[in-house]
């Protein structure tokens, strides 16, 4: 039976209740990820101190930033999401519906992320797309990498996740990758949907990755 906890370490996680609930089946963390977000931004940006430069764009409603957070001009957060603090979200970011980030987070120029849990630590500094994903602690993903989250088949298709236990149907037609803590992944390489990494998994550059990987494996192509 898959565990979450065995790959992404949230014992210290702001919404660590939260994502316990869903630990062996993690794709209803993205099945109930709206709700929750709505339930603790409560409908209000708050008003802890946190940075937001001009020409910044930031949504007025079911929106939470943390202190010490910078919004950098350009960048519009769209919500719900939840930031937590100390976090930098650069020129050029998009922030779309129902994202949690963690403390310590990197979001950067042309990065969009979307319906996605990002935990404490993560860097996605260049041109990254994060759609319907999980991803860990102290993450690396390099510039121009993309967590794919559709099968672009013409009678569409629901996304299985691929552990070391085989297949499991998620039931979702939109689900990109679970990415367990500490991995790091080579510039513009692709993670297909339902892709599995567990924790320091690292990926050299241009890399297709697909399926289970087991952790602590190096993939050089």
């Amino acid at each position: 039976m898959i565990s979450l906890a065995k790959h992404i370490d949230y014992r210290e996680f702001r919404h660590k209740k939260f994502v316990s609930k869903y630990d062996t089946k993690p794709w209803e963390i993205l099945n109930n990820l709206s709700d929750y977000i709505l339930q603790i931004t409560a409908g209000n940006i708050n008003s802890d101190p946190y940075i937001a430069e001009k020409n910044a764009y930031i949504n007025n409603e079911n929106i939470f930033i943390g202190k010490g957070t910078i919004i950098e001009s350009g960048a519009y957060i769209k919500g719900p999401a939840y930031i937590g603090e100390n976090v930098r979200i650069r020129s050029g970011a998009y922030i779309r519906e129902n994202v949690i980030i963690g403390d310590n987070c990197k979001v950067g120029h042309a990065s969009e992320i979307k319906n996605s849990i990002l935990f404490d630590g993560l860097n996605a500094s260049h041109f990254n797309y994060v759609g319907d994903s999980i991803v860990g602690k102290d993450v690396n993903l390099g510039a121009g990498v993309v967590c794919s989250n559709y099968k672009n088949l013409p009678y569409g298709s629901n996304i299985s996740l691929y552990t070391f236990e085989g297949r499991i149907e998620t039931g979702r037609n939109l689900f990109g990758a679970i990415i367990g803590d500490g991995c790091k992944i080579g510039c513009n390489s692709v993670l297909n949907p339902g892709s599995f990494l567990e924790e320091s998994v690292i990926t050299y550059s241009n890399i297709n990755i697909r399926g289970y990987i087991e952790k602590n494996t190096i993939i050089k192509k």
